[in-house]
């Protein structure tokens, strides 16, 4: 024993050390940012009434799970590799509790992030109302992410395939083979018993190791082709309002001032067929300008979800897109160079901290720009930090409702004192009256084409 804690008493000083040190910092921050964000969905106006929330509740309890096994410091490593992985003192139990844990919090993250995405096209592309999302789909979102995760990780743990892996003490190896395992038998003898036998879970490892990448990257695969698909649907809607711009404004003010024109010189003498053709031309002129309306309603509704379903599809990718890049090397030459391990150890318990950065960002720039009063940086994230949100915003026009106007009763009170006018002057108030409205709706098409133009 002796001499491999001298032969591996160098990297595990050091590097081991430090890599350890560095993942269980990232965990704490991760487990903070989980925390801050449920805390901010559950104190908002809207709270877990949104499917949005719930499944953001989901991704930030999964992150809350996996985090501790960076934040124990190695304990959980089995005490066999303690020559290899600095502060190992656990045993086989302690390796297939945190191996069960980090398999949960990793697949059922990934899930919840697939299912977000998901949610997201359900809004775009097919246009659900959230009743429609709460009842009929989203039990389906979580059941299917707990189960994944949860048969993923009873499987690895009745096949004993939670074993450490070499010098970063984290359990998630198919089969125990670590250094001491390759010596002869008379050397194994003479450094003692180890509580771990060599080889466990050797049965089936190859499969189960090929079964958990296909299983990382089947949620993988959902969420570009449901970012795909949310990208198409936009460029459609784009592309579908590009036909009702500004010049189709234009045009629709145009034809409703020439109606509006032909209305007033033509009211007297016009017959019953005529003034049904020049109402089938208004409500033609209004349907125009109303899709406009709801094609540009369209599309200020799809580009930010777009964004959010990219923002948070993104943090995921900036979290594992190290490790990843990790297998992919160790396939190739064998090994993993010293700079990937460090970020991935550094990035992967990060989630958390991303998804709560994407949330508040939003909050934080509108209030930093806001135009009452000008703010710090510092100052905009403690207001985003403290905001609930839209759902308050009505509750003081909704008491100043209760109060009668003081315009509405002198109004009453003029019209009480106000003298009767002869048969002669209110036909002529009548007809001025009339003259006056006239000139308005005359006016107000052209008032519409200088504020289009403008």
């Amino acid at each position: 024993m002796e001499d491999l804690i001298e032969f591996y008493s160098g990297n595990r000083d050091t590097h081991g050390k430090a890599l350890c040190i560095l993942k269980g910092l990232s965990g704490l921050t991760s487990i903070a940012g989980s925390a801050t964000l449920i805390w901010m969905i559950l104190r908002s106006h809207e709270g877990l009434s949104t499917t949005q929330h719930r499944l953001l509740l989901g991704l930030c309890i999964c992150d809350i799970i996996m985090s501790p096994i960076y934040v124990t410091f190695n304990v959980m490593a089995p005490s066999d590799v303690d020559y290899l992985v600095w502060n190992a003192r656990g045993n086989e139990a302690t390796c297939d509790a945190q191996g069960f844990i980090s398999a949960f919090g990793l697949i059922g993250g990934l899930m919840y992030n697939a299912m977000l995405n998901f949610f997201f096209l359900l809004i775009v592309k097919y246009e659900k109302s959230e009743e429609y999302i709460r009842t009929k789909i989203e039990p389906y979102l979580h059941g299917v992410s707990v189960a994944m995760a949860l048969s993923f990780a009873l499987h690895r743990l009745v096949r004993k395939h939670f074993n450490v892996d070499g010098l970063s003490g984290m359990c998630y190896w198919p089969e125990n083979d670590p250094p001491h395992c390759n010596l002869g038998a008379e050397d194994m003898i003479s450094y003692g018993d180890f509580e771990i036998p060599c080889g466990r879970g050797a049965e089936g490892a190859k499969a189960t190791f090929f079964a958990g990448i296909v299983l990382i990257l089947i949620p993988v695969f959902m969420m570009i082709v449901f970012l795909g698909m949310i990208y198409n649907t936009v460029r459609r809607q784009e592309k579908k309002l590009s036909k009702y711009g500004v010049s189709a404004l234009r045009v629709t003010i145009r034809q409703a001032e020439i109606t509006t024109q032909q209305q007033n010189s033509a009211r007297a003498n016009m017959n019953l067929w005529g003034r049904m053709r020049t109402s089938v031309q208004s409500i033609v002129s209004r349907s125009s300008a109303g899709s406009s309306a709801s094609f540009n309603n369209s599309r200020s509704n799809s580009r930010p979800v777009m964004y959010k379903a990219v923002a948070y599809s993104s943090a995921w990718l900036l979290s594992y897109g190290f490790w990843i890049l990790g297998m992919i090397w160790k396939l190739v030459d064998g090994s993993w160079p010293d700079v990937l391990i460090y970020l991935t150890n550094i990035f992967i318990p990060l989630q958390g901290l991303f998804n709560l950065i994407i949330y508040i960002l939003p909050k934080v720039v509108a209030a930093k720009t806001s135009k009452r009063d000008k703010i710090s940086w510092c100052q905009a994230i403690y207001r985003a930090l403290r905001s609930r949100g839209n759902g308050g915003k009505n509750r003081r026009s909704n008491l100043r409702s209760n109060r009668r106007p003081r315009k509405t009763r002198n109004r009453k009170k003029l019209k009480k004192q106000r003298p009767r006018v002869p048969q002669e002057e209110e036909e002529k108030f009548e007809i001025e009256t009339a003259k006056n409205e006239t000139c308005k709706s005359m006016l107000q098409p052209t008032y519409a084409l200088n504020v289009a133009s403008h």
